[in-house]
């Protein structure tokens, strides 16, 4: 690790002279990298119009037969990755709450593609989304999963 002198750090990797002596190039070195997310929220239409921001859990789909529907909407700091080639990512949720063991819901996880405020996030003016990239829908075998806040 090195650390500017304005207090940035920079993992630094250095392969080993024997490995690439006999190495086949290309190499590719791969570091495994954890984004935390900087914040999140929920809201949920129509019960909880507004961010839900001090909740200690996330909601996402309906419960109710569709009355009332929850998405959840989290954050990271991406930045340190801007211009990289991401060749795959793996984002691990809990699901802690199920109204039905024999659900076959799924969920959805989008990319969102304008300004996330997720303090004034109000269910009547979410962000717009995209499924440009989409990973494949995720099997919650629940009708409404909640994500269980491990720190902010």
């Amino acid at each position: 690790m090195e650390t500017a002198d304005d207090g940035s750090q920079t993992l630094v990797l250095t392969p080993d002279p024997d490995f690439l002596a006999t190495a086949t190039y290309p190499v590719t070195v791969d570091p495994t990298s954890t984004l935390a997310v900087t914040t999140d929220t929920w809201v949920q239409n129509p019960d909880y119009p507004d961010s839900q921001i001090s909740s200690q859990e996330l909601k996402s789909g309906a419960y109710d037969s569709g009355s009332d529907t929850a998405r959840s909407y989290l954050k990271f700091d991406v930045s340190r990755f801007t211009g990289k080639h991401i060749t795959s990512a793996t984002m691990s949720l809990y699901s802690y709450y199920s109204s039905s063991c024999s659900s076959t819901a799924t969920t959805q996880v989008k990319r969102v593609t304008s300004t996330l405020n997720t303090t004034t996030l109000t269910w009547g003016a979410q962000p717009s989304t995209t499924t440009t990239n989409m990973p494949p829908t995720l099997d919650t075998g629940a009708t409404t999963p909640r994500a269980r806040r491990t720190g902010r």
